[in-house]
């Protein structure tokens, strides 16, 4: 079926091609966190202090985490309004419009990574520490993504990833990989991630800002 044949309005249409939304890279939202979770197998490099003892069912460490950062690099590609010029002189409210876009590629990576939670290893088996993560990833990489432009928002949730699986954070706030401190990794993700997504809506990508403000 052709674009031109889909059932779709021309704006929603239009909206699509401006963002490059391609079918094949819809399935690797989904597929990547799911892949990602197969390399939950293998550690990081990273290690708690001596005295620490950690349980291993929630300890997130492991290479899965930076395939998982990897995936969540695909975003800005969908985030990108090619098209920004014509994006910002719209008739149709732009703001509310990328608040919704920017829930579709959030919600098929949500649905991956909780289709990948089976394929982990049995310590993880629950996969609490491994959704955990999510948010915190979302929250980098749109936040960069805004800030910065698409090639930070690819970049750095595995930047940072591989930077603290060599522990530069003292261990009692290292809420990426101390596994004590999981509730405060989900909200602190979870405040980044509404964070970068109401930014997203409000001034779109870096890039891809046009030739006058979005407004409603």
């Amino acid at each position: 079926m052709s674009r031109a044949s889909l059932p779709l309005p021309l704006p929603a249409r239009g909206w699509l091609a401006a963002h490059g939304a391609r079918p094949g890279l819809l399935a690797a939202l989904v597929l990547g966190p799911a892949l990602a979770a197969l390399l939950a197998r293998w550690p990081l490099p990273h290690t708690p202090p001596a005295d620490v003892t950690v349980d291993p069912t929630l300890n997130p460490a492991h290479l899965g985490l930076l395939a998982l950062a990897l995936a969540v690099g695909l975003l800005p590609v969908l985030l990108v309004d090619r098209l920004a010029w014509a994006t910002d002189v719209a008739a149709r409210p732009v703001r509310r419009m990328r608040c919704g876009w920017v829930l579709l590629p959030l919600a098929a990576q949500g649905l991956g990574a909780v289709l990948g939670a089976p394929l982990l290893p049995a310590h993880l088996s629950a996969g609490a520490a491994w959704l955990s993560c999510l948010p915190l990833l979302w929250g980098l990489c749109l936040l960069g993504d805004v800030l910065l432009g698409p090639l930070a928002g690819t970049l750095l949730p595995a930047a940072v990833v591989a930077a603290l699986g060599f522990g530069p954070l003292p261990w009692h706030v290292d809420v990426l990989f101390n596994p004590d401190l999981q509730g405060q990794r989900l909200l602190v993700g979870c405040a980044l991630a509404v964070l970068g997504a109401a930014l997203y809506a409000l001034r779109g990508t870096r890039r891809g800002r046009g030739v006058v403000a979005a407004a409603d």
